[in-house]
């Protein structure tokens, strides 16, 4: 069979004479009479490879829903790629690139300490940390630290025991 594609791909019909570079190569593999090794050697060079893509960071986006969209669209091509991530590493490289805009530093603490908590061999996460509600949790987290300070108050006992 490759000697089969290598006698078609030899013939000056179908690689003309005028394409040096090519009929180089077919002369090359003369000796191998592989044509599956000529094929391979003349699509090498036309082959593109996956560029090497990298966590988007939040210094490179104007906010933090711009950054959301390029961290799904990362993990999107990554799931392409044959490369799986559990929800909690989602949420690490999230929370890990948006940590390089100092003034979202006070808001990751507090979404690292929520993720910390509980069990440390379940991938899943909380539902204030998913993925699809990161930003608005991040958003909140902001507005509460940057807003009037949020009172709790814990009931006294009457109440304590109407809510039982």
């Amino acid at each position: 069979m490759a000697g089969c594609l290598y006698q078609q791909l030899a013939s000056a019909d179908v690689i003309p004479l005028e394409f040096t570079a090519a009929r180089n190569t077919v002369n090359r593999f003369v000796q191998d009479n592989d044509g599956y090794k000529l094929l391979y050697s003349l699509i090498t060079p036309i082959i593109q490879h996956d560029d090497i893509t990298t966590t988007p960071q939040m210094k490179d986006c104007s906010d933090i829903h711009e950054y959301a969209l390029k961290v799904t669209s990362f993990f999107n091509n990554e799931l392409l790629c044959g490369r799986l991530y559990r929800q909690k590493e989602q949420v690490s490289h999230f929370l890990a690139g948006l940590e390089t805009d100092p003034q979202f530093l006070p808001a990751v603490k507090r979404a690292c300490n929520l993720l910390e908590v509980g069990n440390k061999t379940d991938p899943s996460v909380p539902d204030a940390l998913k993925l699809a509600v990161l930003p608005e949790t991040i958003e909140r987290y902001m507005k509460e630290e940057n807003g009037p300070a949020i009172i709790r108050v814990a009931p006294t006992r009457k109440k304590w025991n109407k809510l039982w």
